[in-house]
């Protein structure tokens, strides 16, 4: 498979404690949204891989075969050792949001939660959603003298607060304060295990703000 790396967000399996980069790609041949995993439980993919391309890289790499969880029905598993990239042009994160469809209702952003219990995630068959927002701001949360990265925005032109950041640059940019866009999308995705509490939580995976001409990257 070919396709454009879109995001390498921080991710820990709840169940398993399993660590390393969500890694979610844009698929040339089938116009659709795909999750690399490592194994079938839809195990990240190791940094020591994903270190090896940036975001908006074209790669090649070898399907093993699909492994779709509840709701992750993009995950596909793949050859570790198959990852290489190609010198072949990319695609805007804006060409991308055009070329895709939106997906099939019900879309989980359409509720202004955060977050939603077990018994809501069946209703959904697909963890991953491109948006457009708007007047967003990420900010640091200090917790157990541990720092958590949130993200307010407008959707659709209604609030979303609250939402947690996996994405790894937004996270290391707040160490300097709040940061703030105007206008830009985001890759949203959501995990197929529940926190410590039971909630299934919205992931901002990646940011990629609208102001710069011919967007390629996060920033």
């Amino acid at each position: 498979m070919e396709a454009i790396i879109l995001t390498k967000s921080y991710m820990k399996k709840e169940k398993t404690g399993a660590q390393g980069s969500c890694v979610t790609a844009y698929d040339f041949r089938e116009n659709r949204f795909v999750r690399f995993v490592s194994d079938t439980e839809g195990s990240p993919i190791p940094r020591d891989v994903s270190d090896n391309f940036s975001l908006f890289d074209v790669v090649s790499v070898r399907v093993l075969r699909p492994c779709p969880l509840k709701p992750q029905t993009e995950n596909l598993l793949v050859d570790l050792d198959s990852f290489s990239k190609i010198e072949k042009p990319s695609m805007g994160i804006e060409e991308i949001y055009r070329r895709v469809p939106p997906p099939s209702f019900p879309r989980y952003m359409t509720s202004s939660n955060a977050s939603f219990m077990l018994d809501s995630v069946a209703e959904y068959n697909h963890s991953l959603e491109l948006v457009r927002v708007s007047n967003l701001c990420v900010f640091p949360i200090f917790r157990d003298n541990h720092q958590r990265t949130r993200a307010n925005f407008q959707f659709n032109s209604r609030p979303r607060k609250l939402y947690r950041v996996t994405a790894p640059d937004a996270i290391e940019r707040v160490k300097d304060g709040n940061w703030t866009v105007s206008d830009a999308y985001m890759m949203v995705s959501i995990p197929t295990d529940p926190a410590e509490d039971d909630h299934y939580y919205k992931f901002v995976a990646a940011i990629y703000p609208v102001h710069q001409p011919g967007l390629q990257g996060q920033f």
